[in-house]
């Protein structure tokens, strides 16, 4: 399946998606069998449009946007839960609020996840590379917190 491409059918329509995003604003446009004259010709369509658009928009960005780490609720508890994929397995790994606070499981999150993708390029972390994740990470999580305890 190409990239950015999805085939689509349900009742009488047929045909192809193209689906981007960039900068928090999705584009799409559905290429239809019937109109552009069968599933190949669709398809043909649908790629040169993407690849105009991807000209348009430009590369997306490369921002933190799922790094991996959240805070969620487990068995009751508020944890610090980072996770990583490498050849198709997913790592998990989490610090309970509890026992670690907030600050302490971040960090510690951060480390794990900032060596685990090191390990996978086969590289040494960046001077300031965890602590970039984690001030990110903190001033959106500290947010959540507080919200959450002034609903409760």
């Amino acid at each position: 399946m190409p990239k950015n491409i999805t085939r689509y059918e349900y009742g009488n329509t047929k045909g192809w998606w193209v689906r981007l995003s960039r900068g928090g604003k999705r584009h799409t446009k559905l290429f239809s069998d019937g109109v552009f004259g069968g599933k190949a010709e669709a398809l043909h369509a649908a790629k040169e449009y993407r690849d105009k658009m991807r000209e348009e928009l430009g590369a997306p960005s490369k921002g933190r946007r799922g790094c991996g780490i959240r805070l969620r609720e487990k068995d009751g508890i508020q944890v610090v839960e980072a996770s990583h994929y490498d050849d198709g397995a997913r790592y998990v790994r989490s610090w309970s609020l509890e026992k670690w606070e907030l600050r302490r499981a971040l960090w510690k999150a951060c480390v794990w996840k900032v060596g685990k993708q090191a390990e996978k390029k086969q590289t040494t972390p960046g001077p300031g590379e965890v602590r970039t994740l984690y001030d990110e990470l903190y001033r959106r999580f500290s947010r959540l917190e507080q919200e959450a305890v002034a609903n409760s």
